[in-house]
């Protein structure tokens, strides 16, 4: 069975979430039954703050880039991605 496409996108979630830093310094978005890249991203270019992503006006969260640590100090990766 082909995983979900959505699958490395899961991973590089998790992997914030550790101390050390990711192996890629780009999110990249490869598709499991094709072997080509459907996006690339560095969400530190500032035409691109989010990559062309849009955010669906009926949800209640908003999605922001930032530097340095999280707020609660306890969360989060320590810093900004890809340079933090």
């Amino acid at each position: 069975m082909v995983p979900p496409v959505w699958t490395l996108l899961l991973l590089v979630g998790a992997a914030l979430f550790r101390k050390e830093k990711p192996p890629d310094q780009k999110l990249v978005i490869r598709s499991s039954r094709d072997n080509y890249v459907l996006t690339q991203c560095d969400f530190e270019d500032d035409a691109k703050p989010l990559c062309d992503w849009s955010q669906v006006s009926a949800d209640d969260g908003d999605w922001v880039r930032a530097s340095g640590p999280s707020p609660t100090g306890s969360t989060g990766a320590p810093g900004g991605y890809p340079n933090g």
